[in-house]
């Protein structure tokens, strides 16, 4: 039948569903002649009447008919794509309407038909103009999103090939004004998706790197789409995303972390050429830092595809730096985001894992003077490495594989090696910083310096800070006090050092600093400190014999009669304690400890001799005993500090530590010492329980020092519960249940309250509570109520 009068299009004015019924079994029986239709009037003005149509009067059989005329017409004509241009409007207005779309389903299958016949390039003969087309890529976007995902046609190939002609017709069209409405839906449908299948997630990402590609696409755009490609991997990497499936986890990541370097690389605008005006760098960070504290550790697959994204768009950000410097608003943006990140332990964390090693991988260079960003990016990173180990310490571990940590120590190492700005100074205030974290990040640093710094350049670092610091005067010595923190810390700093150099570095270097020694008759006191910790990590070196001379005949020096004066009193104390220690080294010989404590048993005897000094000749002592193991000169040993230290607490932590290193046979006649230890206040009763526990674990110990040690820990568990348990090992008898005197949680809040009950006055405040009689009434009826309670826990 051809197309006639007698045989019209379907009335869209008052859209019967009957009559498209009918046009549409004779669409399917081919009795309408398309060519005659096509270039009939009445088509022109059927196509008019389309574009004004009201799709949420439109039955299922209307969009039936509109899809089956779509794939009816010739593929890449005229007739279609004016078809496809004529249903962009009235579906478009459905698709953004708040309310509840009829039929869905049939409108995505239109737009998907109309999309497919579409022929990519636009015919120049037909004058349409790029906003027909985005109304229609953006309806079909909008109605993927608000459908049911069970009744989108992910599965149908046509379908993304649709979506993909609609988007290429619509940049193929014109100009880019209207591009950004069809961004947003693309966007929108990636992030609608990020919890459906793979198939419309894989259509939203297609769509958008269609985008991201052409060469009109804005900085905004590609930003946001970098951003959301960011978001996506954090959270398929976060531990919460997939719990019962990590394999899926990994493959979303990766999903995201390939169109996230696909972008980086070929967008036009992110390119250092093309005209943006900078990368957006701050904008990425802040897209994944809240799911920074849900990421895997330890060398993850998924948390390693993000450090990768990051470290690609810090050197992109760089690169946009040396390029341009009309860079002023968006790289203020970018030292703002730094500085936030530095209050977050997880960005912290996660900042420093990705630019220490990218610093310190050399593709970065320093020393050019343009290189303002990698000034600003070095010193971020030093800040967030100090920010991370002040809130979490540092852990190291004896394999340099297993802690994650020492691969951060080494590249801060690389970078004090190399010399970048400000990283030697740094380091420099962590060595004399007063918070221990940091501290303890500076030894960690020393431990690795030697392997990058070379034996030359290791032995001058170790000179500057035995110059710096150790033999530097410092205010508390001025004082007549003991050496300051910073003194000992680069100290300890320079033992670290030394202990990873060779053999031959590591003594030439002792003999030339240590020679003072020997050498002057009043050495300065850091030296004598330094000695301390030196005999202690190079024990195994023959300068250890001179060594031991120096120290030896300073304590000799110490023995004389005249010492008081001719030695201060902190030259003293440091020189025992260097004794001290290379007796615990075991390099002295026996003949020589022995004659020592003989000495040191007479200087403990003076009266002349300060109480500081003595504490540190009682250690000595102790350490003589035990190395002698001389059991009655230790128990004599104990008496007297229980005598005499007893007002004095560094003293008490003195003798706890050689409490818990003592063995069991020369315990005998310290349960004294013990309970007096666990009995005093907080932070020296904490040393007291670690020579009570030590104690209790010693087997030679005698039944009463044991009974004495195992009392002391009960009382501490008595007070403070199982948490004593979560620190120690559950299998340890020490902490056993099942021990006699145990008691249970509500025993120890009773025994807590009744302890408080005993402290209280016997009497009440009568006179201010005569003010108020009904409070007296509610103490006297909770005296009644707790005399009833106890009563009851007595019968």
């Amino acid at each position: 039948m051809s197309f006639d009068a007698a045989t019209p299009l379907p009335d869209l004015l008052y859209v019967k569903e009957e009559s498209f019924l009918a046009a549409l079994a004779s669409l399917h029986a081919k009795e309408i002649d398309l060519e005659h239709l096509i270039r009939s009037h009445k088509w022109s003005v059927w196509l008019q009447q389309l574009h004004s149509l009201d799709g949420s009067r439109c039955s299922s059989a209307v969009w039936n008919f509109l899809t089956a005329l779509c794939k009816a017409l010739p593929t890449g004509g005229e007739p279609v794509t004016r078809l496809a241009l004529a249903l962009a409007d009235p579906i478009w207005s459905c698709a953004e309407a708040t309310e509840e779309l009829l039929h869905p389903a049939d409108m995505i299958d239109t737009l998907a038909a109309a999309g497919s016949a579409l022929s990519i390039p636009i015919g120049s003969a037909l004058e349409v103009s790029a906003g027909n087309f985005s109304t229609g890529s953006a309806a079909y976007l909008r109605l993927l999103t608000r459908i049911s995902l069970a009744r989108t046609p992910l599965s149908s190939a046509s379908s993304v090939q649709a979506a993909e002609a609609w988007a290429v017709a619509a940049l193929a069209a014109g100009s880019s004004s209207s591009l950004p409405g069809l961004g947003q839906e693309c966007i929108a449908l990636a992030r609608a998706a990020e919890s459906a299948s793979g198939g419309l997630l894989n259509i939203a990402w297609k769509l958008i790197k269609i985008m991201c590609l052409d060469s009109r696409c804005t900085v905004d755009f590609a930003s946001a789409v970098l951003c959301l490609a960011a978001a996506g991997c954090a959270k398929a990497s976060s531990s919460s995303a997939y719990p019962d499936d990590g394999k899926e986890a990994a493959q979303v990541a990766k999903f995201h972390c390939c169109n996230f370097f696909r972008l980086l690389k070929e967008a036009p605008c992110l390119q250092i050429s093309g005209g943006s005006d900078d990368f957006p760098l701050g904008a990425v960070i802040e897209s994944f830092r809240h799911q920074l504290a849900l990421l895997p550790s330890g060398g993850h697959s998924c948390t390693e595809m993000l450090e990768k994204m990051l470290s690609a768009s810090i050197e992109r950000w760089i690169a946009f730096g040396e390029n341009s410097s009309q860079h002023t608003q968006r790289h203020q943006h970018s030292s703002d985001c730094f500085a936030s990140c530095l209050h977050d332990e997880a960005v912290a964390r996660f900042l420093a894992a990705v630019t220490l090693p990218l610093l310190a991988s050399g593709r970065l260079n320093w020393a050019a003077a343009a290189q303002t960003r990698v000034s600003e990016i070095l010193s971020v990173t030093l800040l967030a490495s100090e920010a991370f180990f002040v809130m979490e310490p540092a852990r190291t571990d004896s394999s340099h594989h297993r802690c994650p940590h020492n691969k951060l120590m080494d590249a801060l190492a690389v970078l004090v090696a190399q010399g970048a700005p400000g990283a030697r100074s740094r380091l420099l205030a962590w060595t004399a910083a007063e918070d221990c974290h940091l501290y303890s990040l500076s030894l960690v640093v020393h431990r690795f310096l030697p392997a990058r710094f070379g034996a030359e350049r290791t032995t001058f670092w170790a000179h500057l800070l035995l110059d710096g610091f150790v033999l530097a005067p410092s205010e508390t010595q001025r004082r007549g006090q003991q050496l300051s923190r910073a003194q000992r810390q680069a100290a300890s700093c320079i033992a670290v050092l030394i202990a990873g150099c060779s053999s031959n570095v590591a003594e030439a270097w002792m003999q030339k600093a240590l020679a003072p020694l020997s050498a002057s008759a009043s050495p300065p006191p850091g030296l004598w400190f330094l000695s301390t910790r030196l005999c202690r990590v190079r024990s195994d070196l023959d300068v250890t014999s001179s060594l031991v001379l120096a120290a030896y005949s300073g304590v000799e020096a110490v023995f004389k009669p005249d010492s008081p004066a001719a030695l201060e009193k902190v030259s003293r104390m440091q020189r025992l304690r260097c004794f001290s220690a290379l007796v615990c080294s075991g390099v002295l010989a026996e003949k020589h400890v022995a004659a020592a404590a003989v000495q040191l048993r007479k200087l403990l005897a003076s009266d002349q001799t300060p109480l500081q000094v003595r504490v540190e000749a009682w250690a000595a002592h102790a350490n003589c005993c035990l190395h002698l193991g001389a059991a009655t000169d230790f128990r004599v040993s104990v008496r007297y500090a229980i005598k005499y230290f007893v007002s004095l607490d560094p003293a008490g932590a003195r003798v706890a530590i050689a409490l818990s290193r003592v063995p069991g046979a020369l315990l005998s006649g310290s349960c004294v010492a013990i309970r007096g230890l666990c009995s005093v206040d907080w932070p020296l009763r904490a040393v007291g329980l670690f020579a009570a526990a030590s104690a209790f674990a010693e087997l030679g110990a005698s039944s009463q020092v044991r009974e004495v040690a195992g009392a002391a820990v009960d009382a501490f568990v008595a007070d403070y519960g199982d948490s004593a348990k979560s620190s120690a090992d559950p299998s340890h008898s020490l902490w056993d249940s099942s021990r006699p005197g145990w008691l249970s949680n509500d025993d120890r809040k009773r025994r807590r309250l009744l302890q408080q009950l005993l402290s209280l006055p016997d009497r009440l405040q009568v006179q201010a509570a005569q003010e108020n009689q009904h409070d007296l009434e509610k103490v006297h009826a909770l005296c009644a109520a707790a005399q009833a309670k106890i009563g009851a826990w007595l019968s």
